[in-house]
Protein backbone atom coordinates (compact mmCIF):
# COMPACT_ATOMS: atom_id res chain seq x y z
CA UNK A 1 0.00 0.00 0.00
CA UNK A 2 0.99 3.38 -0.53
CA UNK A 3 1.51 5.75 3.19
CA UNK A 4 -2.14 7.04 2.35
CA UNK A 5 -3.59 3.35 2.40
CA UNK A 6 -4.32 2.50 -1.24
CA UNK A 7 -3.28 -0.79 -2.69
CA UNK A 8 -0.52 -0.50 -4.87
CA UNK A 9 -0.84 -2.60 -8.03
CA UNK A 10 2.79 -3.54 -10.18
CA UNK A 11 4.92 -3.31 -7.13
CA UNK A 12 7.75 -5.25 -7.19
CA UNK A 13 8.62 -7.88 -3.80
CA UNK A 14 11.85 -9.66 -3.52
CA UNK A 15 13.66 -12.08 -0.88
CA UNK A 16 16.60 -9.99 -0.15
CA UNK A 17 18.38 -12.88 1.49
CA UNK A 18 18.08 -16.31 3.38
CA UNK A 19 18.02 -19.68 1.91
CA UNK A 20 15.13 -18.03 -0.80
CA UNK A 21 17.10 -15.12 -1.12
CA UNK A 22 16.05 -13.81 -5.55
CA UNK A 23 12.51 -14.91 -5.03
CA UNK A 24 10.39 -12.33 -6.12
CA UNK A 25 6.90 -11.34 -6.69
CA UNK A 26 5.01 -8.47 -8.27
CA UNK A 27 1.63 -7.16 -6.63
CA UNK A 28 -2.16 -7.34 -8.11
CA UNK A 29 -4.82 -4.70 -8.16
CA UNK A 30 -5.44 -5.15 -4.73
CA UNK A 31 -1.59 -4.93 -3.85
CA UNK A 32 -1.40 -8.81 -3.15
CA UNK A 33 1.11 -11.07 -3.56
CA UNK A 34 2.68 -14.13 -2.74
CA UNK A 35 6.22 -15.78 -2.07
CA UNK A 36 7.02 -19.24 -2.14
CA UNK A 37 10.25 -20.55 -0.16
CA UNK A 38 11.88 -20.80 3.02
CA UNK A 39 12.02 -18.20 5.52
CA UNK A 40 11.93 -17.23 9.06
CA UNK A 41 11.94 -14.29 11.42
CA UNK A 42 15.38 -13.02 10.36
CA UNK A 43 14.70 -12.62 6.46
CA UNK A 44 14.59 -9.04 4.74
CA UNK A 45 12.07 -8.58 2.19
CA UNK A 46 12.66 -5.73 -0.37
CA UNK A 47 9.45 -3.45 -2.15
CA UNK A 48 10.16 -0.74 -5.16
CA UNK A 49 7.59 0.58 -7.02
CA UNK A 50 8.51 3.57 -9.81
CA UNK A 51 7.50 7.03 -8.13
CA UNK A 52 7.96 5.07 -4.46
CA UNK A 53 11.02 5.10 -1.82
CA UNK A 54 12.22 1.62 -1.39
CA UNK A 55 11.43 -0.54 1.70
CA UNK A 56 13.36 -3.70 3.30
CA UNK A 57 12.25 -5.34 6.54
CA UNK A 58 11.68 -8.76 8.23
CA UNK A 59 8.05 -9.90 8.23
CA UNK A 60 5.48 -8.69 10.67
CA UNK A 61 4.07 -10.34 13.68
CA UNK A 62 1.24 -9.80 16.54
CA UNK A 63 3.35 -12.16 19.14
CA UNK A 64 6.49 -12.40 20.40
CA UNK A 65 7.21 -15.67 18.65
CA UNK A 66 5.42 -16.88 15.22
CA UNK A 67 4.70 -20.41 14.34
CA UNK A 68 5.66 -21.36 18.32
CA UNK A 69 3.14 -23.26 20.86
CA UNK A 70 0.28 -20.60 19.60
CA UNK A 71 0.55 -21.13 15.92
CA UNK A 72 0.53 -17.08 15.57
CA UNK A 73 1.43 -16.52 12.01
CA UNK A 74 3.75 -14.02 9.92
CA UNK A 75 2.27 -11.48 7.88
CA UNK A 76 4.12 -9.05 5.58
CA UNK A 77 2.96 -5.86 4.47
CA UNK A 78 4.57 -2.36 3.22
CA UNK A 79 3.64 1.46 3.28
CA UNK A 80 5.73 2.75 0.23
CA UNK A 81 6.48 6.64 0.47
CA UNK A 82 5.52 8.80 -2.63
CA UNK A 83 8.66 10.48 -3.52
CA UNK A 84 6.31 13.93 -4.08
CA UNK A 85 6.41 15.78 -1.01
CA UNK A 86 4.06 15.10 2.15
CA UNK A 87 1.08 18.00 2.59
CA UNK A 88 1.36 19.50 6.63
CA UNK A 89 -2.59 18.97 7.33
CA UNK A 90 -1.27 20.07 11.47
CA UNK A 91 -3.61 22.33 13.02
CA UNK A 92 -7.06 22.63 14.57
CA UNK A 93 -9.59 22.06 13.23
CA UNK A 94 -13.73 21.21 13.11
CA UNK A 95 -14.92 17.83 12.27
CA UNK A 96 -18.19 17.30 10.94
CA UNK A 97 -20.26 13.72 10.24
CA UNK A 98 -23.67 14.57 7.87
CA UNK A 99 -25.47 11.21 7.69
CA UNK A 100 -26.59 10.54 3.94
CA UNK A 101 -30.30 11.49 3.63
CA UNK A 102 -31.55 8.18 3.50
CA UNK A 103 -30.99 7.53 6.57
CA UNK A 104 -34.46 8.35 7.90
CA UNK A 105 -34.06 5.95 11.12
CA UNK A 106 -31.41 7.83 12.28
CA UNK A 107 -32.81 10.15 15.17
CA UNK A 108 -31.78 14.10 14.28
CA UNK A 109 -28.72 13.91 17.30
CA UNK A 110 -27.01 11.59 14.98
CA UNK A 111 -27.29 13.11 11.57
CA UNK A 112 -25.11 15.99 11.58
CA UNK A 113 -22.61 15.33 14.60
CA UNK A 114 -19.38 17.97 14.93
CA UNK A 115 -16.37 17.75 16.92
CA UNK A 116 -13.26 20.17 17.78
CA UNK A 117 -10.48 18.36 16.51
CA UNK A 118 -6.13 18.21 16.61
CA UNK A 119 -4.37 16.84 14.33
CA UNK A 120 -1.01 15.98 14.88
CA UNK A 121 2.25 14.66 12.83
CA UNK A 122 2.79 10.94 13.43
CA UNK A 123 6.41 10.36 11.62
CA UNK A 124 6.13 6.78 12.92
CA UNK A 125 4.37 3.89 11.90
CA UNK A 126 5.57 0.80 13.14
CA UNK A 127 9.35 -0.59 12.00
CA UNK A 128 8.99 2.02 9.34
CA UNK A 129 8.95 5.66 9.07
CA UNK A 130 6.04 6.28 7.44
CA UNK A 131 4.48 10.04 6.52
CA UNK A 132 0.97 10.71 8.30
CA UNK A 133 -1.13 12.39 10.50
CA UNK A 134 -3.08 11.58 13.78
CA UNK A 135 -6.76 13.43 14.37
CA UNK A 136 -8.42 13.40 18.12
CA UNK A 137 -11.35 14.69 18.52
CA UNK A 138 -12.32 17.23 21.62
CA UNK A 139 -15.72 19.07 22.83
CA UNK A 140 -17.51 16.16 23.89
CA UNK A 141 -17.63 13.04 26.07
CA UNK A 142 -15.99 9.90 24.27
CA UNK A 143 -16.00 5.92 25.54
CA UNK A 144 -12.57 5.22 26.55
CA UNK A 145 -10.01 6.31 23.96
CA UNK A 146 -12.27 5.74 20.99
CA UNK A 147 -11.89 9.85 20.20
CA UNK A 148 -9.04 9.51 17.49
CA UNK A 149 -8.14 7.98 14.52
CA UNK A 150 -5.28 8.08 11.71
CA UNK A 151 -4.75 10.14 8.81
CA UNK A 152 -2.53 8.50 6.24
CA UNK A 153 -0.99 10.36 3.85
CA UNK A 154 1.30 10.12 0.00
CA UNK A 155 1.61 13.36 -1.47
CA UNK A 156 -0.96 15.50 -1.42
CA UNK A 157 -3.32 12.75 -1.17
CA UNK A 158 -5.24 12.13 2.24
CA UNK A 159 -7.09 8.95 3.84
CA UNK A 160 -9.07 9.22 6.78
CA UNK A 161 -9.13 5.71 8.96
CA UNK A 162 -11.70 5.28 10.82
CA UNK A 163 -11.50 1.70 11.48
CA UNK A 164 -13.11 0.34 8.11
CA UNK A 165 -16.09 -0.54 9.56
CA UNK A 166 -14.65 -3.31 11.43
CA UNK A 167 -15.70 -1.13 14.63
CA UNK A 168 -15.78 2.38 15.31
CA UNK A 169 -13.10 4.93 16.11
CA UNK A 170 -15.25 7.81 17.23
CA UNK A 171 -18.03 6.86 19.85
CA UNK A 172 -19.71 10.12 21.82
CA UNK A 173 -20.96 9.42 25.57
CA UNK A 174 -24.76 11.08 24.94
CA UNK A 175 -25.36 10.50 28.65
CA UNK A 176 -28.46 8.56 29.67
CA UNK A 177 -26.44 5.19 28.46
CA UNK A 178 -27.15 6.92 25.05
CA UNK A 179 -24.35 6.20 22.07
CA UNK A 180 -23.40 7.36 18.65
CA UNK A 181 -20.66 5.73 16.84
CA UNK A 182 -18.96 6.09 13.43
CA UNK A 183 -16.85 3.96 11.37
CA UNK A 184 -15.47 3.95 7.66
CA UNK A 185 -12.91 5.26 5.50
CA UNK A 186 -12.75 8.42 3.86
CA UNK A 187 -10.59 10.05 0.72
CA UNK A 188 -9.26 13.71 0.07
CA UNK A 189 -7.05 15.96 -1.31
CA UNK A 190 -5.28 18.70 0.20
CA UNK A 191 -3.78 21.87 -1.38
CA UNK A 192 0.21 22.18 -0.83
CA UNK A 193 -0.56 24.96 2.13
CA UNK A 194 -2.73 22.48 3.51
CA UNK A 195 -6.48 21.81 4.53
CA UNK A 196 -9.01 25.32 4.63
CA UNK A 197 -12.22 22.88 4.31
CA UNK A 198 -12.60 19.22 3.09
CA UNK A 199 -15.77 17.80 2.09
CA UNK A 200 -15.84 14.75 1.17
CA UNK A 201 -17.66 10.64 0.89
CA UNK A 202 -17.85 8.73 3.95
CA UNK A 203 -18.00 5.43 3.60
CA UNK A 204 -19.03 3.25 6.36
CA UNK A 205 -21.83 3.39 9.29
CA UNK A 206 -23.19 5.37 11.81
CA UNK A 207 -24.94 4.28 14.92
CA UNK A 208 -26.82 5.73 17.62
CA UNK A 209 -27.66 3.04 20.83
CA UNK A 210 -29.59 3.36 23.95
CA UNK A 211 -28.46 0.65 26.11
CA UNK A 212 -30.06 -0.79 29.55
CA UNK A 213 -26.76 -0.05 31.51
CA UNK A 214 -23.41 1.91 30.91
CA UNK A 215 -21.59 0.87 27.76
CA UNK A 216 -17.40 0.11 29.61
CA UNK A 217 -14.36 1.74 28.02
CA UNK A 218 -14.59 -0.19 24.61
CA UNK A 219 -17.79 -0.28 22.07
CA UNK A 220 -18.72 -3.67 23.04
CA UNK A 221 -22.39 -3.19 24.37
CA UNK A 222 -22.75 -5.93 27.24
CA UNK A 223 -26.24 -4.83 28.15
CA UNK A 224 -29.30 -5.30 26.08
CA UNK A 225 -30.08 -2.42 24.19
CA UNK A 226 -33.48 -0.71 24.52
CA UNK A 227 -33.14 0.86 20.92
CA UNK A 228 -30.54 1.00 18.15
CA UNK A 229 -30.51 2.29 14.45
CA UNK A 230 -27.60 2.16 11.97
CA UNK A 231 -26.78 3.33 8.81
CA UNK A 232 -24.07 2.30 6.54
CA UNK A 233 -24.03 3.81 3.38
CA UNK A 234 -21.07 5.19 0.83
CA UNK A 235 -22.77 8.60 0.62
CA UNK A 236 -22.40 9.88 4.29
CA UNK A 237 -20.22 12.99 4.28
CA UNK A 238 -17.56 14.18 6.53
CA UNK A 239 -16.00 17.45 6.93
CA UNK A 240 -12.64 19.07 7.96
CA UNK A 241 -12.50 22.94 8.36
CA UNK A 242 -9.47 24.19 9.67
CA UNK A 243 -10.07 26.65 12.64
CA UNK A 244 -9.58 30.48 12.70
Amino acid sequence: MDTAYRPLAGARIEVVDGASAGVSAVSDADGQFALSGRFNAATQFRATREGHESRTQPWNCSVAVCLGANNAQPWLGFYLTVLEPTVNIAGDYALTFIADSACTDLPEIARRRSYRATVTARPADGRSTVPGFDLKADGAKFVGTLDAFPIGAAGARLSLWLHARHDPAIVEDLGENTYLGFSGTAQATAANDGIIAITTAFDGWIEHVVLASPLGSWYFPQAPALSKATCDSSNHRVILTRAH
